[in-house]
This record gives structure tokens, C-alpha cells and sequence, in this order.
């Protein structure tokens, strides 16, 4: 499942268009006080880094699910060369 903590709703139709011929489940959190326990399980949380409440949860979220991987900041192009 995918959580994304984002107001754009541009930028959610995209996510939601990325996700559904994957057949990934996405689920969005309005109230940035719940994304630490709406985010419990969940493979993908989506950020809106202008939302500074929501980048501050996020990392709290993180430390107390006992880490996390962070994501791979490399290009496009080199992330889909690996795969």
C-alpha cells in the first residue's frame, strides 16, 4: 500500500494513475497528526515537502517503526537502468 500525505490534488490524480495499473492500493491522510499510525505497514509514504508538519511526522514515523529505508535519490535514468 501506498500513503501520500499531499493537498496538490493535480499531483494525487497522478499518483492515483500511477498506481492503478499496478494494481497498488493508495490511501491519502488528510490530518498530518495520524500519518505515524496510518502509516504503520505500509511499503510507500508519499510527502508534500511543502508541508513542513508533514516531513517532521514522517521522520518520527520512521524512527518509530525501527528505521525504514530511505529512498533512492539517484536519477531516473539510472534507477530504471537497474531494473
Amino acid at each position: 500500500m501506498v500513503l501520500y500525505v499531499v493537498r496538490d490534488l493535480l499531483f494525487v490524480s497522478k499518483i492515483r494513475e500511477a498506481a492503478e495499473p499496478l494494481g497498488v492500493a493508495v490511501t491519502g491522510v488528510r490530518d498530518v497528526e495520524t500519518l505515524a499510525t496510518a502509516a504503520r505497514g505500509v511499503r510507500l509514504v508519499i510527502l508534500d515537502l511543502a508541508l513542513s508538519a508533514a516531513a517532521a511526522r514522517a521522520r518520527g514515523a520512521r524512527d518509530d517503526a525501527g528505521g525504514g529505508r530511505r529512498a533512492d535519490r539517484r536519477s531516473s535514468s539510472a534507477t530504471s537502468a537497474r531494473t
